[in-house]
């Protein structure tokens, strides 16, 4: 008896096994240290076990088995979470039904500045308390007032929330619009044009999401979807559809079954590059790559294997007469002699060049609007042969920046405004020319 009893005191003194040991003990007590070390721990296997997850799902094909294991799991640790911080908070003389603080949404989390709080008895607190020793009483330590301080930052945030003047820009630059959209700006899910917006996923059906490929030709919008079908036998149905410019009369034009993990579609000029295994993601040896064109409608295999590699097809060099650089204060370790940055523009064909900076932009009608706001280049695109140049402004709603997109022409030496749109994001943003050639 002496022996079993031994192991179990042993068994609940071991990191990690003791949060398990401890599941039903909330009136408890543990200390800082062993606090965080399990919470640790606990971080490393939650995510070991989602990789087991997502091994399961690409090995068996079984949605309903993975989320009934990870359900069962997540429940199981929230518990386990909860005695755990009630342990803490009662080692530092709060009262464990504090720990029931986590469950609230947004400011859940607070609760562990309770659990920086060093450990207190009941008769600690009182006697700090009858000196007037109100933070030693609470045993509030200098993290425990940082993690405070954050708490009181994103409190401010909330209440008070960044300006939204993305409406005066778009009055702003509504002036110089020539009622063309003939410039979009692609963007995760959506395709910006200056006087609407589209949003692919918006007629999707259930289980069916957008699987990153988008083509402009001829007029439409071509792009592909992945769809979930079947529970315990999973498979993948892999479709591509076109609507018009405007997100209307939407058909699917390719259809095809049977793929045992989800098929990722990358696009390149008028062909899609279709990567899938035939087993799972692990097994590089099942890896395939097919291709689809949108002008032959036509769809086969063209590499495979361990060795074959998707770059090698959708990251080729595209043939053009212009050379684009970009120069800002940001990439130079040297203050440029420009504020705002420039465009290096090089016409290789009839060997020209242009430098759009500041002071070319004071000899046109958009300046006084980009130093309304301030501006600085941020990417240039190079569209069925048009130069297509994005500065980002000051202008956002706290969550969107702001692109603002010009084209130039080396022919008529014009510069004009094309596009204002507000990607969420600074990077992966695609500028298209979808106008007449």
């Amino acid at each position: 008896m002496e022996q079993t009893e031994e192991r179990k005191m042993k068994l609940k003194d071991i990191p990690y096994f003791r949060i398990w040991a401890n599941m039903f003990n909330f009136s408890g007590k543990q200390k800082r240290k062993d606090f965080f070390i399990d919470i640790i721990i606990n971080i490393i296997v939650v995510i070991a076990f989602a990789f087991l997850g997502a091994n399961i799902i690409n090995k068996f094909n079984n949605t309903l088995l993975e989320l009934s294991i990870m359900g069962i799991y997540f429940f199981m640790g929230e518990f386990l979470s909860l005695s755990l911080i009630a342990r803490r908070i009662n080692d530092a003389g709060i009262p464990w039904t504090y720990c029931f603080i986590s469950l609230a949404p947004v400011f859940g989390w607070s609760i562990i500045i309770m659990c920086f709080f060093k450990s207190r008895s009941a008769d600690d607190i009182q006697v700090s308390i009858n000196k007037r020793r109100v933070f030693i009483a609470m045993g509030i330590t200098t993290p425990a007032l940082f993690f405070t301080f954050i708490l009181a930052f994103v409190i401010v945030l909330l209440v008070f929330p960044p300006v939204d003047n993305t409406q005066e820009a778009k009055t702003e630059f509504m002036q110089y619009f020539d009622g063309k959209n003939d410039v979009a700006l692609h963007y995760y899910t959506y395709i910006s044009f200056q006087e609407y917006k589209i949003d692919l996923e918006k007629n999707l059906s259930k289980r069916e999401e957008l699987t990153n490929g988008q083509i402009i030709y001829n007029d439409h919008i071509y792009f592909t979807t992945a769809k979930e079908v079947g529970v315990f036998n999973l498979k993948y149905i892999f479709n591509i559809y076109k609507m018009d410019l405007l997100g209307e009369n939407i058909e699917l034009v390719f259809s095809k079954d049977g793929y045992e993990t989800c098929p990722w579609a990358y696009d390149f000029e008028k062909d899609f590059y279709i990567e899938h295994y035939l087993k799972n993601v692990f097994y590089e040896e099942s890896r395939r790559i097919d291709k689809y064109n949108i002008v032959t409608g036509i769809y086969e295999n063209i590499d495979g294997g361990k060795d074959s590699d998707i770059d090698d097809y959708i990251k080729k060099e595209v043939e053009s007469d212009y050379k684009i650089e970009i120069k800002t204060n940001e990439l130079s370790n040297e203050v440029l002699p420009n504020d705002h940055g420039y465009f290096i523009i090089t016409d290789s064909k009839n060997d020209k060049e242009i430098i759009i900076d500041d002071n070319y932009l004071k000899t046109t009608i958009y300046y006084e609007s980009m130093y309304k706001f301030n501006y600085s280049p941020m990417q240039y695109n190079i569209s069925n042969n048009h130069i297509l140049l994005s500065y980002i402004i000051g202008a956002s709603d706290g969550f969107n920046c702001t692109y603002v997109v010009f084209e130039y022409s080396f022919d008529t030496n014009d510069f004009k405004f094309k596009l204002l749109a507000f990607p969420i994001d600074r990077y992966d943003n695609e500028v298209m020319y979808v106008g007449d050639e």
